[in-house]
């Protein structure tokens, strides 16, 4: 498998021109979450579709590089079977949207979509999908798949423009931290990990 490396830096890049393929205005707009499912869908040409792909809920996502078929969990039957899909398919887990974790749901769309934008020559031709397993793998190609979905969530600029205009309204450290994670459709860990990770707080 041919490993590529791209640097921090290189990944919010990346996740800039993303934004601004779907919105040429949306970095400068006043800040707002993303519209993930739209920029998946219509502006990459991606099908999202849900299913549970593992029985004990371990694996949250998975990008198909390739037409085949792929296992997934019938829960119904209570055992595994194949699914028929298409080059372009993003498989997300069941279990995300009966917990109604709105951000992790996010999260993990954004993770397969980094996935199909800076894997594909890794994953192409090969068979193999690129699953995002709630244990976090901690390889290059899922930390990578990782920052660029917080690039893309949490865009540095309209991060900094939200926290600053919080700051200057005198709100609190956890008002700040809701309301960034609303504004953005994020958790508040998420919105916490991104603030610290800039030395914002």
């Amino acid at each position: 498998m041919n490993q590529k490396y791209y640097r921090t830096e290189a990944l919010e890049a990346i996740a800039r021109q993303m934004l601004t393929k779907e919105n040429a205005g949306y970095l400068n707009a006043q800040p707002q979450a993303v519209k993930l499912e739209h920029l998946i869908e219509d502006v990459y040409g991606l099908t999202i579709r849900y299913k549970y792909i593992a029985n004990n809920g371990r694996i949250l996502g998975k990008t198909i590089f390739d037409d085949g078929y792929t296992p997934y969990y019938d829960m119904d039957e209570h055992r595994y079977d194949l699914l028929a899909v298409k080059k372009g398919t993003m498989i997300i887990d069941a279990t995300l949207l009966e917990r109604e974790q709105y951000g992790r749901l996010r999260f993990t769309q954004a993770h397969e979509l980094s996935h199909w934008i800076i894997h594909q020559e890794i994953y192409a031709g090969t068979g193999e999908a690129a699953a995002f397993q709630s244990s976090d793998q901690d390889t290059a190609t899922e930390w990578q798949a990782n920052v660029l979905a917080t690039a893309l969530l949490m865009p540095l600029g309209q991060v900094k423009r939200c926290f600053h205009n919080c700051r200057s309204k005198g709100m609190s450290a956890s008002d700040i931290l809701r309301y960034m994670s609303e504004t953005f459709e994020v958790s508040r860990s998420a919105i916490r990990i991104r603030l610290q990770s800039r030395g914002l707080i």
